[in-house]
């Protein structure tokens, strides 16, 4: 076991799975909660995290879980990775995406390295099997399997708590970063006591849905629809699962996309094609149903940067040959 005073983590930023796994990590470890940091792959997000692990000078252990690698990360991962190293840090990455080849050289400098696409088991499943903790946070880790995996529990009253953690970190992930740190942090420390009822949760979910439905709307108007693509553009202020199954609803398409032009990102999910071919093309990452990708250099708020993006995707899935 790690000196608990040195260990830090961080963990996925954007869903109920990279919470919950920095939670049950936080239990185990008794991790200081200015040692838990959330990352995605937005550019300044992810720059932001990497500047803060690079000022740590005594680190027994750091924990990555639930994020993956996509190529245009790996150098920075792999310098924070070989400078921790050196001051004897162990590097335990807990995550169930797939990695691109040029990761390889990541995975051999962590000392547990547990990653590739898993159909049974979310990063919180992986965590709470590791740390042996899957009793003691049972509901927390069940409620986090059916939200990462998109099912739907039978009972509402679980149901209307899962929605209302996606609402809620969605909403944290517009604010500041510093901010968003500090609400995902005491949010992580909530649910390592066990306490999955939030009424602050609640309170801000109810907030955010209002503010998201009406960009969602506005998301819609501005549409675009190609072969079996549709692609949307969004502000950050939209819950993504709900904007993604409104733009699948209106338009009919497999392969949904949408465009966060904010954060320079962009979500996509499928019900039937697998889009992993397509979101590595685009220097992304994820699973085959559910992707994202970065984008860097263009102005995604002009129009002309709009149908730079458009072009892109389009001319990277007849590369990939999901579309003709």
């Amino acid at each position: 076991m790690p000196n608990t005073s040195d260990v830090f983590s961080v963990s996925h930023a954007t869903d109920l799975d990279g919470v919950a796994s920095a939670a049950l990590l936080a239990s185990k470890y008794n991790i200081d909660e200015k040692h838990i940091f959330f990352a995605d792959h937005s550019a300044e997000l992810f720059d932001y995290v990497i500047e803060k692990l690079s000022s740590i000078r005594q680190c027994s252990t750091l924990f990555i879980t639930d994020i993956s690698v996509n190529k245009a990360e790996v150098d920075k991962w792999y310098g924070l990775l070989s400078r921790l190293k050196g001051i004897g840090c162990k590097i335990v990455w807990l995550d169930h995406h797939s990695w691109p080849k040029e990761a390889d050289k990541i995975a051999k400098l962590c000392d547990i390295a547990i990653f590739g696409e898993n159909k049974s088991m979310c990063a919180t499943d992986i965590v709470a099997r590791e740390t042996g903790l899957e009793s003691k946070y049972r509901e927390i880790v069940k409620a986090t399997h059916m939200s990462d995996f998109a099912l739907v529990p039978k009972d509402k009253k679980e149901a209307s708590i899962i929605r209302q953690y996606d609402l809620a970190i969605s909403y944290y992930n517009t604010f500041s970063i510093s901010k968003m740190q500090s609400k995902m942090r005491a949010l992580a420390k909530a649910l390592a006591k066990g306490k999955f009822e939030n009424t602050q949760v609640a309170k801000d979910a109810k907030a955010f849905d209002k503010i998201s439905r009406r960009n969602i709307e506005k998301m819609l108007s501005g549409a675009v629809e190609i072969k079996d693509i549709a692609i949307g553009f969004s502000s950050d202020k939209a819950c993504y699962d709900d904007a993604l199954e409104a733009l699948r609803n209106k338009s009919g398409k497999d392969i949904v996309i949408l465009v966060d032009y904010d954060k320079n990102t962009a979500s996509m999910r499928a019900q039937h094609k697998n889009i992993m071919p397509l979101a590595l093309a685009l220097g992304g990452g994820g699973h085959p149903h559910a992707a994202g990708f970065s984008i860097k250099g263009i102005n995604l708020k002009s129009k002309k940067g709009r149908e730079q993006i458009i072009n892109k995707i389009i001319s990277k899935a007849k590369e990939v040959k999901i579309i003709k």
